[in-house]
């Protein structure tokens, strides 16, 4: 194999060179004679420093120096030599030009000093641009060589000079200067933003470095200046890494056996609050261990604690791999048993499908047999996104046809699908590239010009690969502009920043400051990320939050290491009068102009600044009422700050908050408004004065998210609901309408969900669509819906060969005995008609959505599936004031009545599925939920206590007295007066019979563990029996071992109670 594929190499550089017969001319010399002939014809010489197994070497010789551009030139002007860095000669030159990767090109003067040197295998374009910036007298690596030998510089030069040795990969010059520098800062100046760095690199900030022990010791000032989020990710990834070096044995290459590192570094992070804390006192032991050479105890902390891990920080275990050999061709039993306890924990990905690998298939699925995480990977991809070409009908896209290969594929609407890779032969490639290591292939495909070239890296490697003649051609990343922070303006010369809590402006070229704001606080502060740049000249926006003394809520994390940690968070109640302000500023950078904008006109009000790319004079915000049933569109000037009112309207009882939208195009001249006055959501086409012009839609019909904004040809792409009689109302269709409301057209018609993709240069339209009880496949069509192909179909025949079987589709009345109800029905796969089942209805209330999956799914997130392979029929299905996509009349059923609303249709649909089926038990009836499934299980089973016999009510918000603001007030209603009225599940606790299962999640920011206790408080005060259970550790939705440990308990509960096993 490998004489074929040097063969290719040898073709591939017949291919490029061709009738060239030119290549750079290296002496077979040694670097001190070349140096010396150097000196007499007054050249400078160019040294090639590189290793016989270095690749990108190999590369550069083959097709960089043979071209007779390149070897004209460096023949003319330089002496040339190549210099091994593993020979004699090589290696006493290694610390004089500080070579630490290769290869590396040196520009070195008669007396062997560098002039300049640059790092990395290239194209010849961009190699030629490195060599000509060299030559330049003033060249950066030479004038900067000069100015510190020089000994007369500053701290912002020697910064500089320290990141220059990083690119150069020099790693003992930049430890040498990096603490030079260091060593120059006061206190204060390490704090800065700019010696980040110092902390945040690898070779400066690295494993067990004096910098890593700085950061450790001062973590709080740097936590005041950068956040918790970045200090705490920096610190945690040096404990991942020096525990993955550890395991490795690369740790003790550099540093000295000594076990009371480890004990100062565990001392250390038990004295810092960050995430998971306790994984890494752990780690410290486990390096500990290995340091003292007491493997066994390395072990068994492994074993012990691995599988607990966060995912992150369980990938230190592949480098724990070697503690665990083999032991004639087997796997260490401790290990199989590590194995075991990550696959049934659903731990890392990478780590779990290794893990699999080595386990016997019994062991692999853990669980019952269609849990959701045995049945994930019987099945690939099940839709695309599509990367278009900025102007052309092509687009590449990843697919996973259910064997584990991610293939990448290209649509020419001209031309048809090809696929990007082949991946065996790629492979091979990089072997021989690289023939003593496993490389990993990132796959990349770009676009340039009109071509979508097939990228890849390897190695930080770039190279396009050609299919036509297999072989690999060395390349470039894409260079993409350079990403302007947040808060420097568009010409580069200004930046806005925080200084406590305060907004601050910076003249770059003057370098000075001055201060805008003077009123920041805790809670009442900018966010730079908040800022958006009108124009180029500099004027800008920015928003700012004030949540100064809104109320707290607290949660106690038990698990935490080495003592329980209270945790406290902003939360707002209905009702509450101290709510959050939102402020809106206007300014320009050039002229200091700096103003607030007056936008409050409710007590309370929500704000949302639209982005309109488009206009720069103007910024255009939606103010809405705390009641959630009022709103008026705005502008400002940016200039004067003067607020005009463009559109107001009342909406009773309160916004669709899932489908309001507001989008302001074509200079704002054109607005777009989604509004349900007519009893049905519809778009209305406003002028820019706020003058109605038509309705864009209309009818017995729902327009959902607008997907794309044609203002050439005035044409507006969205989604719409109901509008296909005779078909799901939940089911989403694309259609295509002219701003005028004219000329609407369906784009989808198969009778499915469809997601799409518009791409209006290249005139496609992507669609995945799917039902839950058919195959998902993907179509392109034109931008007129005429269908060009179907391009993918999913393969599920690894689920059907499994057992797997499609969920059923029903419809049933509500209790006013006219309005359509649709659900999925989920049966025992050894179903028998002749028999009869009990039935548990899964429930979620809304009323922002139903929990009635519309698309093709395997990972239904209440496990349905497996639920009904205990012997029950599972069923799902709307209730009216449940989904925000059919009339109003539907969504706004439950206002005012938030606790009770969806109960008489849950109960009248499962009767008529009894009196329809008669395999149906309606004696035997469950029912569970999650957050408002919870509440809405709860009160089912006390409220009808003689029809449902079994409920689970997993973190319900069963006192929505105590649950979010914006929830309670907008579902159930508040008046102006700010008083706050509703039923909760505690008054229903003295009506309960059934056999019921309240679950909690302990640390449950959304819904506070505190709604259950209530009601488990009222059911003991009642004499009530009950079962509860406490996930430790977990929020509102469950994690790892808890999801699977509370998926069997919720199991054996209906199990239990319904089916008497």
């Amino acid at each position: 194999m490998k004489r074929i594929l040097f063969l290719l190499w040898g073709l591939l550089v017949f291919y490029q060179v061709g009738a060239q017969n030119r290549k750079i001319a290296f002496e077979k010399t040694t670097l001190r004679e070349a140096l010396n002939k150097a000196s007499s014809e007054r050249k400078l010489t160019f040294v090639d420093c590189y290793t016989e197994y270095c690749g990108p070497c190999k590369t550069m010789d083959a097709l960089v120096f043979t071209l007779d551009s390149v070897a004209d030139f460096f023949n003319s002007t330089f002496v040339n030599v190549k210099l091994d860095m593993l020979s004699e000669d090589g290696k006493q030159y290694a610390d004089t030009y500080k070579i630490g990767a290769y290869p590396s090109f040196l520009l070195l003067d008669h007396e062997g000093k560098i002039v300049y040197k640059f790092v990395g295998g290239k194209m010849a374009d961009v190699f030629m641009a490195e060599i000509r910036k060299g030559m330049r007298p003033d060249n950066r690596v030479a004038r900067m060589n000069e100015t510190y030998a020089s000994g007369k510089y500053s701290n912002d030069f020697l910064r500089e000079y320290v990141q220059l040795k990083l690119q150069l990969l020099e790693r003992e010059e930049c430890l040498r200067l990096g603490k030079e520098y260091f060593d120059r800062l006061t206190p204060r100046e390490r704090l800065k933003a700019e010696n980040w760095f110092l902390f945040e690199d690898r070779v400066l900030g690295g494993v067990n470095s004096a910098n890593m022990r700085y950061l450790l010791e001062h973590w709080q000032e740097f936590v005041k200046e950068f956040g918790e989020d970045k200090v705490f990710d920096r610190i945690t990834s040096l404990y991942r890494d020096m525990t993955e070096w550890v395991l490795q044995g690369w740790y003790f290459n550099d540093f000295e056996r000594k076990s009371e590192d480890f004990v100062y570094y565990k001392q250390r992070i038990a004295a810092i609050p960050v995430h998971f804390q306790r994984d890494y006192l752990i780690m410290m032991d486990v390096n500990k261990a290995v340091c003292e050479g007491d493997k066994a105890t390395a072990r068994k902390l492994l074993e012990d604690h691995i599988a607990d891990f966060d995912k992150k920080n369980q990938q230190v275990m592949f480098g724990g791999m070697s503690l665990f050999p083999l032991h004639e061709g087997k796997h260490d039993p401790q290990l199989l048993n590590i194995a075991r306890k990550v696959v049934q924990s659903d731990g890392a990905t990478n780590l779990v499908n290794y893990f699999k690998s080595i386990l016997s298939p019994d062991e692999v699925y853990s669980g019952e047999k269609y849990d959701v995480q045995n049945l994930k990977d019987k099945i690939g991809s099940t839709m695309i996104v599509p990367f278009f070409h900025p102007t052309k009908p092509l687009f590449w896209y990843v697919w996973d046809d259910g064997s584990g290969k991610r293939a990448y594929y290209a649509y020419d609407a001209r031309t048809g699908k090809r696929e990007l890779y082949d991946q065996e032969v790629v492979d091979s490639l990089v072997r021989d590239m690289f023939p003593e290591q496993e490389e990993s292939v990132y796959y990349s495909p770009e676009f340039e010009g009109d071509e979508l070239l097939a990228k890849l890296q390897v190695r930080g490697k770039t190279f396009v690969y050609d299919a036509r003649k297999r072989v690999l051609l060395p390349s470039e990343p894409k260079k993409y502009p350079e990403v302007r922070p947040y808060g420097v303006s568009p010409d580069l010369k200004y930046e806005l920043i925080t200084r406590e809590h305060d907004l601050w402006l910076e003249d770059k070229d003057q370098k000075k400051q001055v201060q805008l704001t003077f009123d920041g606080e805790d809670d009442y502060e900018f966010e730079i990320p908040d800022i958006e740049w009108l124009t180029e000249d500099g004027t800008f926006y920015i928003t700012r939050k004030d949540e100064r003394d809104i109320r707290t809520f607290s949660l106690v994390y038990s698990l935490r290491e080495p003592t329980p940690v209270v945790s406290e968070y902003k939360y707002e109640l209905p009702g509450d009068t101290v709510v959050l302000r939102q402020e809106l500023f206007v300014g320009n950078v050039r002229t200091g102009d700096f103003k607030k904008v007056d936008v409050e006109r409710w007590r309370g009000q929500l704000l949302e600044v639209l982005k309109v790319a488009d206009v720069h004079d103007r910024v255009f915000f939606i103010r809405k009422k705390g009641t959630r049933d009022e709103f008026e569109l705005c502008s400002a000037d940016v200039k004067t700050g003067d607020v005009k009112v463009i559109i107001h309207e009342v909406s009773k009882p309160y916004l669709n908050e899932e489908l309001f939208c507001c989008r302001v195009v074509n200079g704002g001249k054109d607005i777009f408004l989604w509004s349900d006055r007519s009893g049905w959501g519809h778009y209305y086409h406003y002028s820019g004065e706020g003058k109605l012009l038509n309705a864009v839609t209309s009818g017995e019909w729902t327009a959902g998210r607008i997907v794309k904004i044609d203002t050439e040809k005035k044409q507006i792409y969205l989604y719409g609901y109901g509008k296909e009689k005779g078909r799901n109302p939940n089911y989403t269709f694309a259609y295509r309408v002219g701003f005028n409301g004219k000329k609407i057209t369906l784009l989808t018609p198969e009778n499915a969900t469809h997601g799409v993709f518009i791409h209006l240069p290249g005139n496609l339209i992507v669609d995945n669509f799917s039902r839950i009880d058919t195959i998902p496949r993907i179509s392109v069509r034109d931008g007129n819906g005429r269908l060009l192909t179907v391009l993918e179909e999913a393969d599920v025949s690894k689920l059907l060969e499994y057992g797997w079987k499609f969920p059923e589709q029903f419809t049933v009345k509500a209790a006013d005995g006219k309005t359509d109800l649709y659900g999925i029905m989920w049966k025992p796969y050894d179903f028998d008609p002749s028999k009869e089942y009990p039935i548990v209805s899964q429930v979620y209330p809304g009323p922002q959505t139903e929990t009635v999956w519309t698309d093709f799914t395997v990972l239904d997130r209440y496990n349905n599936t497996a639920l009904a392979q205990r012997g029950i029929i599972v069923v799902c299905f709307g209730h009216r004031g449940g989904s925000p996509f059919r009339d109003k009349a539907y969504a706004t059923y439950g206002y005012g009545n938030l606790r009770d609303y969806a109960l008489a249709d849950d109960k009248y649909g499962i009767e008529q599925l009894g009196r329809e089926y008669a395999f149906i038990d309606t004696n035997r009836v469950g029912i569970f939920g999650h957050s408002g499934g919870g509440m809405m299980a709860f009160a089912a089973i006390c409220t009808y206590p003689d029809f449902y016999k079994v409920a689970v009510a997993s973190s319900g918000n069963h006192d929505n007295r105590i649950y979010n603001r914006t929830w309670g007030e907008t579902y159930q209603g508040i008046g102006d007066d700010h008083k706050f009225t509703v039923k909760t599940n505690q008054e229903l606790a003295k009506y309960l019979k059934g056999h019921l299962l309240l679950v909690t999640g302990e640390v449950d920011n959304n819904v506070h563990p505190a709604n259950t206790f209530r009601v488990a408080n009222e059911l003991i005060l009642q004499g009530k029996d009950f079962d509860l259970l406490v996930l430790p550790g977990q929020g509102h939705g469950y994690d790892g071992p808890y999801k699977a440990y509370f998926e069997k308990k919720k199991r054996d509960y209906f199990t239990k109670y319904l089916l008497n096993k």
